[in-house]
């Protein structure tokens, strides 16, 4: 059964954090074996590990960000839920691409917007995505970003990081 690489991401997202998604565009299409067979339990866990997924709980926030691509941009997609209840803010601040050429260990990073947050009030979730066009071809990519809420004047927060790609242009 074929699947957009965007579609498998968005629904999942959708499954896991009912809740708004930026448009991802045109993204590789990929052949999952066996996930046909599998329940629906097994496989968004499944897709979920083979499309990059990187979730992180507390007992007071989950994060969530994937990261997908097609042969032109890639895509990342974040994702903060409140684990308490509505919270007077639930974000994402301090968001990074982070890049590296082939054979360095170390990544470089650029910020994505000049406001560093974005947030809803008054809320259980919030979930926001941006795409890089145009990506040096033989670069790695990947995004960080700190999720974070303010409950009861309190606020909670850490950085998760998507999965790797290596961008080829294909």
């Amino acid at each position: 059964m074929k699947k957009l690489f965007g579609i498998l991401t968005t629904a999942l997202l959708l499954i896991l954090f009912p809740c708004t998604l930026t448009k991802a565009g045109e993204l590789k299409e990929v052949f999952i074996e066996g996930v046909e067979d599998m329940s629906v339990e097994e496989a968004s866990e499944y897709i979920g590990n083979y499309i990059g997924i990187e979730p992180f709980n507390l007992d007071e926030l989950t994060g969530i960000s994937s990261i997908a691509y097609n042969s032109k941009e890639f895509s990342v997609i974040i994702t903060t839920k409140c684990n308490l209840g509505f919270a007077e803010e639930v974000g994402v601040k301090e968001v990074y691409i982070q890049h590296r050429k082939e054979g360095s260990n170390t990544f470089g990073s650029i910020m994505v917007w000049e406001a560093c947050y974005t947030h809803n009030t008054n809320d259980l979730s919030h979930s926001v995505g941006y795409e890089v066009k145009d990506p040096v071809i033989g670069k790695y990519y990947r995004g960080k970003q700190k999720h974070y809420i303010i409950y009861d004047g309190v606020e909670y927060s850490y950085y998760t990081y998507t999965a790797e790609i290596h961008f080829t242009g294909e």
